[in-house]
């Protein structure tokens, strides 16, 4: 949504005092061809006054560290002489370093639904003759654990607010999962890997977020009701491409013994 106007940053709209997980980019009427190239009383405003209007709008966004967001019509900016002018704002914008030009849906990267999964350990390059042990001593570690049920909590910039990373859906109960994220860490550094420093935080991707200048990202909101049972550990080989990352599964280990399920 891009409608209300509420400010000239991106911001998460907030209905009825709660949170709805919905980011604002706004549009703004200064930032807007029709006003300023419509006929004003008598008169169309020239298009190198508007280009002036634009510069000082964006050299503002740009002290600022945040978004200069134009609306242009083809039948308003489409004309010779403003074309001119907005491949002039164009060039000027190029000059100053740091700015990235993107459109909303890159803002963010998604994840294919086929790839969506909880990260329990990553491994980062490892030899292929190592998968073996790697996969024996895990298996061990996981051999008395069972399969659980989990469910969808909300959707959160990760690891935070300020500096997202990620937007993901937590997941609960988190206890088995940190139980089954500690039984594979075992397995992993019995087979020689060194120790994960960082601590087991669930959640599962959604997106990436491509620029580090986007100065907001959702908060918590809460999607439909969905649960799942967690039957298995996989380990995935994950290429990087272009069209974003491909995951493989090369081993599954399975979690044989019957436990406690919850209702979401």
């Amino acid at each position: 949504d891009s409608s209300l106007m509420a400010d000239d940053r991106p911001y998460e709209i907030v209905a009825d005092g709660e949170s709805t997980g919905f980011v604002e980019l706004p549009v703004d009427w200064i930032l807007d061809d029709a006003p300023l190239m419509n006929p004003l009383g008598e008169r169309y405003s020239n298009p190198r006054e508007v280009l002036q209007v634009y510069k000082d709008e964006f050299d503002i966004a740009y002290e600022e560290r945040t978004v200069f967001l134009l609306t242009m019509h083809p039948h308003y900016i489409g004309h010779r002489s403003r074309i001119v002018a907005l491949r002039e704002l164009i060039e000027y914008i190029k000059t100053r370093p740091g700015v990235w030009f993107g459109t909303h849906e890159e803002a963010v990267r998604w994840v294919r639904p086929e790839g969506l999964h909880v990260t329990l350990r990553f491994l980062g390059e490892i030899a292929v003759d190592r998968i073996p042990e790697l996969v024996g001593c895990v298996s061990r570690e996981m051999d008395s654990l069972g399969s659980f049920r989990v469910r969808l909590g909300g959707v959160r910039p990760f690891p935070s607010a300020r500096r997202p990373n990620l937007i993901v859906l937590d997941v609960a109960p988190v206890e088995p999962l940190e139980e089954l994220a500690e039984a594979v860490e075992r397995g992993v550094v019995a087979a020689g890997f060194a120790p994960e420093p960082r601590r087991f935080r669930a959640h599962l991707t959604l997106g990436r977020v491509r620029s580090r200048r986007f100065p907001s990202a959702p908060s918590a909101m809460t999607p439909e009701p969905a649960a799942w049972n967690v039957s298995e550990a996989v380990l995935f080989r994950s290429e990087l491409r272009r069209s974003g990352a491909r995951y493989t599964p090369l081993e599954r280990i399975p979690l044989v013994t019957p436990s406690v399920s919850i209702t979401p």
